[in-house]
């Protein structure tokens, strides 16, 4: 079988750390207390750009000298092919494999790794996941296994999570922390202070991927453009924006693309909110959501929202045009209304372009913009001063204006004013 091979040692060699990339210590730590505590089976997921296979690498690396590493293509998702790219993989690393027939687990069984690496677990399909999981099984326990994944992958782990030889680091293990970042601006020779790096942290949601690309911007500009850079930084940065565009919406399919722009005007949605927002059956809404979760697109938030991760939400809320924004605003402030969650619905309103005055309440704002008393203007409209004074109140509680000549210049702002 070793004279078929035509793959490239990319794919099957053990990644190099790049020269800004430092294994956060805190996840070392952890890692080194569940390998003492027994655990053999590794499992890594977040998105893209979140460092975990490099993070992956640099366990393998403690583990020992002999690592057996794949990075799974894209054309690979089948038991056959996953057979043949292990065979290649030992051939990679050492392992004496030319005219042996044998399985590559019984291989390992009799030349055990320090540790194998599974990288990109989630291309794999169903009988591609068996087979792995045989493949696993036949390693001794003194073996680590390590699988990363860009979303939730299909290998099943009960097993190893009820023997408690399990460990595992999803996203909000792996985002960004203060000292993290801070020592990422040093070893780029570009200072950053505690407060600007925090400020960062904070637009990025601790995405590593778009901190390093922040990087290679900062550390062009001089102090004013830094500042500058920073207080504008956001999804539609040029790197940040080409990066998503290319590692996350590609491999989007069109429904799930459009589901997270209609999603995309609320810092958080309920599924049916989303079915609002999206315009679609409970049934194609809910498996949207659920292939967008297992992408780790959407993040649980509380008991039963969701959140897009805030430079994805910046990035998609980008792509709508003005008139699209508004009639996204105008149906989240309608489902907040029937909801019964009036805050929420006043800011979504105060975005739609529609007002959430009723014809007579516009007819004395517009009044009241013009200086006239409660008493004129129940004698232009024939009706009460209490009656004035009741719907003033109802506009000044509608808009959230603390007085009449603050909500007479919020209504003009917005053309809403006869």
């Amino acid at each position: 079988m070793g004279s078929s091979f035509d793959y490239g040692d990319y794919y099957h060699l053990i990644p190099a750390s790049g020269p800004l990339y430092t294994a956060p210590e805190r996840l070392l730590n952890r890692s080194d207390a569940a390998l003492q505590s027994g655990a053999n089976l590794f499992s890594f997921t977040a998105p893209v750009g979140y460092g975990k296979s490099s993070f992956a690498a640099a366990v393998a690396r403690r583990t020992g000298p002999r690592t057996l590493w794949l990075t799974l293509s894209e054309e690979l998702t089948d038991a056959e092919r996953l057979e043949r790219d292990l065979y290649w993989s030992l051939h990679s690393g050492g392992w004496p494999v030319e005219d042996v027939e044998n399985d590559p687990g019984l291989i390992l069984s009799k030349a055990p790794p320090s540790a194998v690496c599974i990288d990109n677990l989630h291309l794999l399909g169903p009988s591609g996941s068996e087979y792995l999981a045989r493949f696993l099984s036949y390693l001794p326990k003194t073996s680590l296994r390590i699988v990363c994944a860009d979303e939730d992958h299909p290998l099943p782990l009960s097993r190893f999570r009820l023997e408690e030889s399990l460990f595992e680091l999803r996203s909000d293990d792996f985002s960004a922390r203060l000292g993290e970042v801070l020592r990422l601006f040093e070893k780029s020779e570009c200072g950053i202070s505690e407060e600007d790096a925090g400020m960062l942290i904070r637009k990025t949601g601790g995405w590593w991927a778009c901190i390093r690309l922040f990087v290679l911007a900062w550390r062009e500009l001089d102090r004013i453009e830094q500042q500058r850079l920073l207080s504008g930084f956001k999804a539609k940065h040029t790197y940040v924006s080409k990066f998503i565009s290319e590692e996350i919406d590609r491999r989007l399919s069109p429904a799930e693309r459009e589901f997270m722009r209609q999603v995309s005007v609320c810092p958080a949605i309920h599924p049916s909110l989303g079915r609002e927002l999206s315009e679609r059956t409970p049934e194609e809404t809910d498996e949207l959501i659920s292939s967008l979760r297992k992408r780790l697109l959407l993040i649980p938030h509380g008991n039963t929202w969701l959140r897009l991760p805030r430079m994805l939400r910046e990035y998609y809320l980008g792509t709508m045009g003005r008139e699209a924004k508004q009639t996204q605003h105008a149906l989240a402030a309608a489902w907040f209304e029937s909801v019964r969650l009036p805050d929420r619905a006043r800011y979504h309103r105060s975005r739609s372009g529609i007002s959430p005055l009723q014809k007579r309440e516009t007819e004395i704002l517009s009044l009241a913009a013009r200086g006239l008393s409660n008493q004129e203007i129940g004698e232009k409209l024939f009706i009460s001063t209490g009656t004035v004074k009741w719907h003033m109140n109802r506009i000044l509680e509608k808009i959230d204006c603390p007085n009449r000549t603050a909500a007479a210049e919020w209504a003009r702002r917005r053309g809403y004013l006869t």
